[in-house]
């Protein structure tokens, strides 16, 4: 009975001592979620909820919130809604905080391009040794609606069915240069007019994965920042990138960078699933537009024909494919 009761008494000892711990890091989480609203609103950006919560004992923060709300009063204007926000974080993890927005999410750009609604997005933000970290989201059924008068009109009701974004970088803080390795998966985009990029008129799935250099930005200026990141020695290097539509891919691979006269640079190639594919995408390139026309549905890689490829090459504000001057003009950014 003794050691029972000894047993009991270091149990509840234990117990006692957990729940204070989470209760005391329950008010400091608390605290400091007050305190940045407070700094964020002194600097423009206006943070809300109708009605917040903060539970999970025993072994989780878990942060709710009913419709929120954030305003950026400054320049941009940016205005995010939703139905409901959650972040939440373990115990034996804490490293990792989860967000998920549900049911609803806008987000607006009154003086930009276009607003952007989501039924769903949610992922997680995760931190490392050194400066390593890895960010994570993934959205349902995406609705696009640009701005009256807008270049992106013809977008206007365009919807994706899911997008997933990865970044992470693993490099240590010291390291020159550090790099940053991107991954976007874009599945089931229906435009609901004509757009830049003409896939058979249906939808078109497409998928990117690339490392881009980024130096620790200080200068407001975003020319002064492209600069600076031009001076470093910056570049994007896509490893893959294709969109395929009806059977029919186009495929990307390369590496850029700025010239002197900040001017896209570089070298890469292009593939096509078929002859018709490189026919009509090289004589729209000729023609100095953007449109990519694909041509009539065809099997990928018919008769077991390797895909056809063709190099890409700019340089001198020029771009070539492959031995033929595209007339595509690159021009300095400033």
């Amino acid at each position: 009975m003794r050691r029972i009761s000894w047993g009991f008494i270091i149990l509840l000892i234990l117990t006692s001592g957990y729940s204070a711990l989470w209760s005391a890091a329950h008010r400091k989480i608390q605290s400091t979620i007050h305190n940045w609203k407070v700094a964020e609103q002194y600097a423009g950006r206006v943070w809300s909820c109708g009605k917040d919560n903060l539970g999970g004992f025993p072994f989780q923060m878990i942060f709710t919130c009913e419709k929120p709300s954030f305003e950026n009063l400054g320049t941009g204007h940016v205005r995010l809604a939703a139905d409901f926000l959650q972040l939440d974080a373990h115990v034996f993890s804490p490293t990792q905080i989860n967000f998920s927005f549900r049911q609803h999410l806008s987000l607006g750009f009154p003086y930009q391009a276009a607003n952007l609604s989501f039924e769903r997005l949610n992922g997680f933000m995760k931190w490392g040794s050194s400066s390593a970290w890895e960010f994570f989201m993934a959205g349902q059924n995406l609705r696009l609606a640009p701005q009256p008068e807008d270049f992106l009109h013809k977008w206007t009701g365009s919807t994706l069915r899911s997008i997933a974004l990865r970044l992470a970088n693993s490099e240590s803080i010291d390291s020159s240069p550090r790099i940053l390795n991107v991954t976007i998966d874009v599945q089931d985009m229906r435009p609901a007019a004509q757009n830049m990029l003409t896939l058979n008129g249906g939808a078109f799935d497409g998928r990117v994965v690339a490392q881009l250099t980024h130096p620790a930005f200080s200068e407001k200026s975003t020319y002064a920042q492209l600069e600076r990141w031009r001076m470093d020695g910056g570049f994007l290097k896509i490893i893959e990138a294709d969109v395929s539509s009806n059977g029919s891919v186009i495929g990307v691979a390369g590496a850029l960078h700025l010239d002197e006269l900040r001017r896209i640079a570089g070298k890469g190639s292009i593939k096509f699933s078929d002859s018709l594919i490189l026919a009509n995408a090289l004589k729209s390139l000729s023609g100095g537009n953007f449109t990519l026309g694909l041509g009539i549905p065809k099997p990928l890689n018919a008769g077991g024909s390797r895909p056809l490829q063709a190099p890409i090459n700019l340089t001198g504000g020029k771009v070539y494919v492959g031995p033929i001057d595209t007339r595509l003009r690159i021009y300095p950014l400033y």
